[in-house]
């Protein structure tokens, strides 16, 4: 019996070969690794493993360090008696201990899930030929050298022996791996990760997945479709393994309802004969057929590596329409013009909390500084008379340079603020200014008399004021006007910015785009089809030299520099891939809500408040702050608009690099850019350093991006407890007042087929333009991450939809269907599940001014 190979389907067992004081299951894990036996053990129960052979730890002992020639005879022999001889397989690594579980006194056991996994640290290669099999053997054993600093941190002193599978090498439409439990311990559900071709594009992260949420009882009960750019081909020889995925399959899903339950059913079961939950690496062909090629334990996500020094809150601008971790090259240009109170944790922004209660006027408790930070709004704060009186001070010395700046800006047309975009793109098209460059003279926009068109940035932080504005105005009321009848309702309606915001804009230009393609059969049909068009070019061909196409030209040059996620400047725009606007139409054109015309009302409105003041100057005064509010709202959404043309500019100005990168052979994929930090890009640029520098660099940070995207984004850093999100009682936070019933929409991720029913309340995680086309056709809206003047927030009042913002866990406590009542101005939702005669009051109402300091928070 040869000593160093063996047939993966005789790794489940070594009784055979072990040695008469250990145990059979015990000698197996520890000649063939952890990984072999497991397949091993698959294989015997009748799972999909793909056939190959292992090359033992005796092996590894043997040969690793002596003349290759010998490996290579008996690698050959072995790779002869499985595979033709054109074969391409895969090489996996198996070590002693890789995947494997110990309990809590170091030793191995059935824990609940693992605490040394080795997952990415050791090799796997892929399109293995015969010729090729001795060397990538040899490299996987060389990888074990790279795990040192994981065994470290680990606790683990000795360098395992290492077996490796040679297996047949799967051809997948789709794959990707399912958690057999929530790794971030939100939910109970399993979680599946999936995008096309080999599974690699998924494990180092070089794509963002689609992400399925399926429950304890094997049903679908979420679909995240994420835009997959890249897939890793396994199509012969020919050409680069890393290939761009189709335009018509970037953002379709990759796995329909049956295959994702499929996918769970398999690894439930893999759970089974292993006694605990496991993370399972598949694969399926084009014939549809499943494979299992890894599991192992189950490992938790834990989002306290370090500790962190100081205070820390969100800052929400940012997080309420874009959840996920921000790119290594997006955190190192923002970190070089961000102020000192700010920082970047684990690719999220955060405000110093600490630092705030020093500067601002205020007594308040640490739950009510987090509202403030969060932008909520607290009971009526304590003034700290010595605080408030220097700071006074300070306004009043600053006022001839930053207060005569923000009357200035208070006021201004939103056209003048087309001399930044003209100047944003002089600077596009500059050879002589880098991305660094472009920022700051973007960002910072130079002395505060410059012209307030070019100070985009600085107009939109002098809007901040209508907070302040907001709140006097709504305590004046309360004093000159207690008898107003719904007086949130009646303020929210009167303080809408008009016709001029630039978002109403794009919305109106959405629904002229849908309106030009229903008058057009053509068009229609194309639009209707293109998601399950397996060419893009096809729906091209379909709308040349119609009106649409000449529309949505019109649209592009307007709005192309839009689009999800605008922050992020690894974000493709409009302008590069409308199908994002297509999904829009297409959504305007499922989802025909009548616009509600709210100036009647408005009118209506301001009689009522007129009659409940007595005196000409209330009048005078509420009239006032309700034109400033207006204004202000106006000049943060419209500088919002252009300020985003920063996020393009610097984007064009990467992409300039990369191109030039690509064509030199720096760098090999596209995308890979972000994962560098600007001075290595100039090392790059300079020919300093070489693709042999940045390939582990990029490797590491986009595998360790893909595990910060998949933890939720903590709201606070050592301000206060973080809720779980799975509270039965939610509270929340009033963006657009009213009343409202109806079934609930839980949608967590808006798509080209996403409807909502007239009369439905939009259950969401957040909003962002593309959700837009949805609002006046709901109910009502719920949001998990919000404010006031977040997108939720800002659309709903323009379309006079009730909205409450802040609803932590609302996507997991209400299900499809649930009948919701909503009160927005209480912050209250009654929610009855399906199937139960009792309402639930899941959120009450706020809380008394006397109650803030017991209040438990919920980020």
């Amino acid at each position: 019996m040869n000593p160093f190979i063996v047939n993966l389907s005789d790794c489940a067992t070594g009784s055979k070969s072990a040695p008469d004081n250990v145990g059979a299951d015990q000698w197996a894990r520890s000649e063939y690794g952890e990984k072999a036996w497991r397949l091993a053990v698959l294989t015997a129960n009748d799972l999909p493993v793909p056939d190959g052979f292992v090359l033992t730890c005796s092996a590894y002992r043997h040969f690793r360090g002596s003349d290759s020639k010998e490996l290579e005879r008996h690698l050959l022999l072995a790779f002869d008696d499985h595979f033709p001889s054109n074969a391409q397989v895969a090489v996996r690594s198996s070590a002693c201990g890789e995947d494997g579980e110990r309990g809590e006194d170091g030793e191995r056991g059935a824990a609940n899930h693992a605490t040394t996994s080795y997952a990415g640290q050791h090799d796997t290669l892929y399109f293995v030929t015969r010729d090729t099999l001795c060397q990538s053997v040899l490299k996987v054993w060389q990888s074990i050298d790279k795990s040192a600093d994981y065994r470290a941190r680990m606790g683990l002193t000795e360098s395992p022996d290492m077996a490796v599978i040679v297996q047949t090498l799967i051809e997948p439409v789709v794959s990707g791996l399912c958690f057999g439990r929530d790794p971030t311990g939100v939910t109970s559900n399993a979680i599946i990760e999936s995008s096309w071709g080999l599974g690699a594009a998924v494990v180092d992260g070089r794509v963002t997945p689609d992400r399925f949420e399926v429950n304890p009882s094997g049903k679908l009960v979420a679909c995240h479709t994420a835009r997959k750019d890249w897939q890793i081909s396994s199509d012969g020889f020919a050409g680069t393994r890393l290939q761009s995925v189709p335009t018509s399959r970037k953002s379709a899903r990759s796995l329909d309802d049956a295959q994702a339950e499929s996918v769970w059913a398999l690894t439930q079961r893999c759970g089974e004969l292993f006694g605990s939950p496991q993370d399972v690496e598949w694969a399926i062909d084009a014939d549809g057929a499943l494979h299992a090629l890894q599991s192992r334990p189950f490992t938790i996500v834990d989002s306290a590596k370090e500790p962190i020094d100081g205070e820390w809150v969100i800052f929400k601008p940012i997080v309420e329409n874009f959840t996920q971790p921000m790119s290594p090259l997006s955190v190192d240009l923002f970190r070089q013009v961000i102020p000192g109170f700010a920082r970047f944790i684990d690719g999220r922004l955060y405000l110093n909390g600490k630092l705030a209660r020093t500067l601002l006027p205020f007594r308040l408790s640490k739950d009510e500084w987090t509202d403030v930070l969060l932008l909520r709004r607290p009971s009526p704060p304590t003034i700290h008379w010595p605080k408030a009186i220097l700071l006074a001070l300070v306004a009043l010395v600053s006022y001839p340079v930053w207060g005569i700046f923000a009357q200035r800006a208070r006021r201004i047309a939103s056209i003048q603020f087309e001399a930044f975009a003209q100047l944003a793109e002089r600077l596009r098209l500059s050879g002589r200014n880098n991305a660094p460059m472009v920022l700051r003279k973007l960002f910072l926009g130079g002395s505060p008399f410059r012209r307030i068109g070019l100070r985009v940035l600085q107009a939109n932080v002098a809007a901040g004021r209508y907070f302040l504005y907001t709140a006097w105005l709504k305590s004046l009321l309360q004093r000159f006007a207690p008898g107003l009848v719904d007086a949130d309702k009646d303020l929210a309606l009167l303080t809408q910015a008009g016709e001029d915001l630039i978002s109403r804009e794009l919305v109106d230009g959405i629904r002229h785009l849908a309106n030009v393609a229903s008058a057009s059969v053509e068009v229609s049909a194309a639009l209707s089809a293109a998601p399950q068009s397996s060419e893009h070019a096809q729906l091209a061909r379909a709308l040349h030299g119609t009106a649409f196409e000449e529309a949505l030209d019109v649209f592009i040059a307007r709005f192309g520099h839009r689009c999800t996620g605008e922050v992020e400047l690894m974000s493709p725009r409009w302008r590069e891939d409308p199908a994002p606007v297509l999904a829009m139409v297409r959504t305007f054109m499922a989802n025909r809500g009548e616009v509600r015309e709210l100036h009647g009302e408005q009118l209506a409105a301001m009689d009522r408040l007129h009659q409940q003041l007595d005196r000409r100057w209330q009048r005078w005064l509420i009239d006032t702050l309700i034109e400033e509010v207006r204004d202000l709202s106006a000049l943060r959404e419209n500088t919002r608009h252009y300020h985003i043309l920063l996020f393009d500019t610097l984007r064009s100005k990467i992409l300039q690099r990369e191109q030039q990168l690509l064509a030199s052979g720096a760098l090999k994929c596209p995308d890979d850019i972000f994962f560098l930090q600007w001075h290595e890009i100039e090392k790059l640029l300079n020919t300093s350093w070489r693709w042999e520098n940045v390939e582990p660099i990029i490797r590491s940070r986009r595998a360790e991006h893909l595990a910060r995207s998949r933890r939720p984004p903590l709201m606070t850093i050592n301000m206060l407890a973080e809720n779980d999100g799975a509270s039965e009682t939610l509270s929340g936070l009033c963006a657009s007042p009213g009343i409202a019933e109806g079934p609930a929409r839980v949608i967590r991720q808006i798509g080209a087929d996403t409807r909502l029913e007239p009369g439905e309340i939009l259950v969401a995680p957040y909003t962002d333009p593309m959700w837009t086309p949805l609002f006046p056709a709901a109910a009502a809206v719920v949001v998990e991450v919000g404010s006031y003047l977040s997108h939720a927030g800002t659309v709903a009042r323009e379309y006079g939809v009730p909205c409450i913002v802040d609803v932590a866990g609302a996507t997991s406590a209400i299900a499809n269907g649930d009948m919701l009542r909503i009160d927005a101005a209480a912050g209250s939702i009654i929610h009855r599940k399906q199937g139960t005669a009792d309402s639930t009051a899941l959120s009450t109402t706020a809380p008394a001014a006397d109650e803030e300091d017991q209040r438990s928070e919920s980020p």
